[in-house]
């Protein structure tokens, strides 16, 4: 058993290797990154840990004495954050709107697989060899490692298809992304906007790009469930256990930020309020905060890039299905 004074040298070595990464980030190697993940595991009731903009972030689970950490590393505080378990976040309730059939479909409306359901959010349009796709997270396009490439991706219920499964990076242990993507059966099917209300296209916002995030930067994003929500990334390169369900795992390199969404969620694009440029992709949450994957990792791992053509702006998005033959209720009721 790990004592109270073992458990507080762990987290000052832990803090070292965070320390040094803040110096300078992009020579914090792999190695650094697998010795500060290792350590988390060795020490008991840690959630996540990261680089925040004048601190040391440390996630702690909020139904356990808060641990005995040092006050500061190096004169750099270390702050500790009480939260609950960091899980995925797929399924929605309440925004109907953003549950109805939109063609074409902009960023921010319901998505998921048809046959195994688990619905979240159409993040936005990626490219890869000149061919568009939609991008959100694997948990929503794939259920979480458990689909087929070619599979149905509806928008937003069962019947109304709106493309096929064409890749995901499986989840596990260690990893750094919770991406898919699905090939569109039309590109006529879907948008680069990324909605601002609820109902119609405009106002709107598009994604003009990526850029490298950093703790402190004010942040935008469009979830089914939640909408348009401002927020800030409290901690970069933060490593994160999450309960995916099934099974529990630690994803190294994510954005943290204050909670800007809730289930259904999964998948919207995070972008930088000033610029509009792709910073993270929302993939699960705490009672506290929201952990996103790094933009740069998510696109390096399929290959992709932003799409930031937008072409012509329709001037309503959702489908007349009045002529449609009656599906029934397209409320997606949370599992």
């Amino acid at each position: 058993m790990v004592s109270e004074e073992e458990r507080a040298k762990l987290f000052e070595r832990k803090a070292r290797d965070v320390l040094e990464a803040r110096r300078d980030i992009k020579k914090f190697t792999r190695t650094h990154k697998e010795r500060v993940r290792e350590q988390i595991k060795k020490v008991k009731d840690v959630r996540g840990v990261g680089i925040g903009e004048r601190e040391i972030l440390i996630l702690v689970d909020e139904r356990k004495p808060i641990p005995v950490l040092p006050t500061e590393i190096e004169g750099v505080p270390v702050k500790i954050e009480r939260t609950s378990e960091f899980v995925i976040y797929p399924n929605l309730t309440e925004n109907k709107e953003r549950k109805e059939v939109w063609r074409p479909a902009p960023g921010g409306v319901a998505i998921g697989h048809k046959r195994l359901g688990g619905y979240g959010t159409l993040g936005g349009i990626v490219l890869k060899g000149g061919v568009k796709y939609i991008l959100s997270n694997n948990h929503v396009l794939a259920r979480s490692n458990s689909a087929r490439i070619g599979d149905q991706i509806s928008q937003p219920w069962r019947e109304y298809t709106i493309g096929t499964l064409s890749e995901f990076v499986p989840v596990k242990e260690g990893c750094t992304v919770d991406c898919a993507i699905a090939k569109p059966h039309s590109n006529e099917d879907i948008s680069e906007l990324i909605l601002v209300k609820n109902d119609y296209y405009e106002p709107y916002v598009y994604t003009t790009g990526v850029m490298e995030p950093y703790a402190g930067e004010k942040v935008i994003k469009s979830g089914a469930r939640t909408g348009f929500v401002e927020g800030k990334i409290e901690a970069i390169n933060t490593t994160l256990e999450v309960n995916y369900g099934k099974f529990t795992i630690t994803l190294k390199d994510q954005l943290y930020t204050n909670r800007i969404g809730l289930r259904g969620d999964s998948g919207s694009l995070v972008l930088d309020k000033k610029t509009n440029k792709a910073v993270g992709l929302l993939f699960c949450g705490s009672k506290t905060g929201n952990g996103h994957n790094d933009i740069n990792n998510v696109l390096k791992a399929l290959g992709c890039t932003i799409s930031t053509s937008i072409g012509v702006v329709p001037q309503i998005g959702k489908l007349d299905i009045s002529a449609m033959p009656d599906k029934g209720d397209i409320w997606v009721r949370e599992r």
